[in-house]
């Protein structure tokens, strides 16, 4: 096992290199982290402007409606003088759509006429103006419902203030009781604060803890050791064309030997840094271990495929750039295909198919679910014969191209 110790001999000698490859999952993770709103999981305010050309008291109530409750913890307000302002709020991402409260809205309201609120929606924005238009259009449904159910005492108090003599006495205590009886009328909605929801699902006890963590970093731990293969790929074959090989094949080393102990390095040390990655990112990122053999069983089965199939497309070619090109978009496309850039349960099922049937894809879902305890649903016997029959293909060409 001469070659097989060299090689770990270089690593441990130089440490930084292999630290460096283990940290790029890790800076993905911290990306995806932020871009999703931190550890929490938590989904990012939607920033909407609110232009109010009307400045009355039901205009007011509009805005505090949006800023309070359950929808003033989805979205962030944000005060416009104007249109143009709006414009500046799209163009500086902070705004994902704009509420325009047109002039007199409060009159007509309490007048019962048909009146429109205005939504302008950011073109450079996908979801937040559909979470805003969901959010104002449930508003304004609430809103009209309200008013159906107060139209008589509104109109009363609306005849009221248009004569031209003071309303007596008895005038305000009848208004007094209509308002009373609608309010009533409006006692049996209360009753819908006390309906609570709650979600049965059958896999709810099987998944607790479970944090978006554990759905992005398998895909970006597999997309870290497909790197950090071509990179040991790319050193086998500069020692190849530097004569290292030669020296060692003179030695006396049957080059089966140095095809052998080359992809057994590969495999341990893409195992080695793959565990460790896994252990460190479900501490950070309190990813739940649960099938903690299942996951050591996946690991192995997907670094004797990355070994492999990176080992088979260098072998192929002579020269290094040649191979270096061919291998990495063929691991960009493997990334892809196998969820390792988003997660493939996002995806729609014709794509989590594929998934299915592709090693990196196998994997990533596989790992994914055990850690969390779940049902693998992939079948581990097929991903084990995958990779090592890849892993046999590339170590008989990488022998052929030792001779």
């Amino acid at each position: 096992m001469q070659l097989f110790r060299m090689y770990w001999q270089r690593v441990l000698k130089r440490p930084g290199s292999a630290l460096l490859w283990m940290a790029l999952p890790f800076v993905f993770m911290v990306i995806y982290s932020l871009a999703f709103g931190g550890n929490d999981g938590g989904m990012p305010k939607v920033g909407i402007a609110v232009v109010d050309q009307d400045s009355s008291m039901v205009s007011r109530l509009v805005k505090g409606t949006l800023a309070q409750g359950p929808v003033g913890e989805m979205i962030t307000l944000a005060d416009a003088r104007d249109l143009a302002e709006v414009e500046r709020l799209f163009q500086e991402e902070t705004a994902s759509a704009a509420i325009v409260v047109p002039d007199g809205f409060g009159d007509r309201l309490l007048r019962s006429e048909p009146d429109t609120l205005r939504l302008y929606r950011n073109p450079r924005h996908t979801i937040g103006p559909q979470i805003a238009e969901g959010i104002l259009g449930g508003m304004v449904t609430i809103g009209n419902e309200l008013l159906g159910q107060f139209s008589a005492p509104l109109r009363t108090a609306r005849d009221m203030l248009d004569q031209s003599t003071a309303p007596s006495s008895d005038e305000i205590a009848s208004l007094s009781n209509t308002f009373f009886a609608a309010g009533r009328r409006m006692q049996g909605l209360a009753a819908l604060r006390q309906i609570d929801v709650k979600v049965v699902d059958e896999e709810a006890d099987e998944e607790a803890g479970f944090s978006m963590a554990a759905l992005f970093f398998p895909g970006l731990i597999m997309f870290g050791l497909l790197s950090l293969s071509l990179h040991l790929e790319h050193r086998f074959i500069l020692d190849r064309k530097n004569h290292v090989t030669d020296r060692l094949v003179t030695a006396p080393i049957a080059p089966w030997r140095v095809a052998i102990e080359q992809r057994l390095f590969s495999v341990s040390f893409l195992y080695v840094i793959g565990v460790v990655s896994l252990m460190l990112g479900a501490v950070i990122w309190r990813i739940p271990l649960r099938g903690v053999v299942a996951s050591n069983l996946i690991v192995v089965a997907m670094v004797l495929f990355i070994a492999g199939w990176n080992g088979m497309l260098y072998a192929l070619s002579r020269s290094p750039r040649a191979a270096s090109a061919i291998a990495s978009t063929a691991m960009v496309f493997l990334s892809i295909l196998g969820g390792g850039f988003f997660p493939a349960e996002f995806m729609p099922a014709g794509f989590q198919a594929i998934v299915k049937w592709v090693p990196t894809g196998m994997a990533n879902l596989g790992l994914t679910r055990a850690l969390t305890g779940r049902e693998l649903t992939i079948s581990l016997p097929v991903l084990f014969a995958m990779g090592l029959f890849v892993l046999s293909v590339a170590t008989l060409l990488s022998r052929k191209r030792i001779r």
